[in-house]
């Protein structure tokens, strides 16, 4: 009486089959990760944004530059409303490596009746 075990195992063709499945779903799912990865706002986008609401409420309305860490905040009058009166324009012009973008701020002056 002959015992006879065979063990069954996968052919060639079937580990190739399965290794290139995971190779092609890996490679999908690194294309959509590095598009997510990209398509996030920076982080100085944020504390840009929180530095411009600090300075908004303190609301000196004065031309200036400041730089920080990766960008630079720039407080300016536009040129053709310099000479206005009533109305009191300014932006804040946000610079760093990539992008550059204006916030603008428009706030009415107080005048005088006397």
């Amino acid at each position: 009486m002959t015992i006879s075990s065979r063990i069954k195992g996968a052919s060639l063709i079937e580990t190739v089959i399965a290794i290139t499945i995971i190779t092609i779903c890996s490679l999908v799912a690194t294309l959509l990760y590095s598009k997510i990865v990209q398509q996030a706002p920076p982080l100085q986008k944020y504390e840009s944004s929180s530095e411009i609401n600090k300075l908004m409420e303190a609301k000196n309305y004065k031309p200036f530059k400041k730089e920080y860490e990766g960008y630079s905040i720039e407080g300016r009058i536009p040129q053709k409303f310099k000479d206005e009166d009533r109305l009191g324009y300014f932006e804040f012009v946000i610079t760093s490596e990539k992008d550059t973008f204006i916030v603008p701020v428009l706030n009415f002056r107080a005048i005088d009746e006397h």
